[in-house]
């Protein structure tokens, strides 16, 4: 009952294609293969999101690790990296985070004469 005054988050998921085909995303089948026959858990990279990590284990289980503020990014080209909140400047002038799920930006500064008096 006390479940059902909960919120309801929809979270969409957006499908990329990685530029490299050889960083294809890992199923679950696959990984549960490659778990069994290497002895170690592998990684189900299909389910990889900004908040969690799946791993096939070698006894056919799957472990789950979410975390509560994202761990990664996808980059322009579709692949993740890790979140990197150290500020750059942009070639276009404009200063962000390297690596952020969000596209975030601020001004590099300026002569001055847009300012109000």
């Amino acid at each position: 009952m006390l479940l059902s005054l909960l919120p309801s988050v929809a979270h969409a998921v957006t499908e990329v294609t990685p530029a490299n085909p050889q960083t294809a995303a890992v199923t679950e089948q696959t990984a549960s293969e490659r778990a069994v026959a290497s002895g170690e858990p592998v990684e189900v990279t299909a389910e990889r999101s900004e908040y969690t990590t799946t791993m096939a284990n070698p006894d056919g289980t799957f472990v789950i690790t979410q975390a509560t503020e994202p761990q990664r990014a996808r980059t322009g080209g579709g692949e993740w990296q890790d979140i990197d909140v150290t500020l750059e400047k942009r070639s276009d002038g404009t200063v962000g985070p390297k690596s952020a799920v969000v596209d975030l930006s601020f001004s590099g500064g300026g002569d001055g004469s847009g300012m109000l008096a």
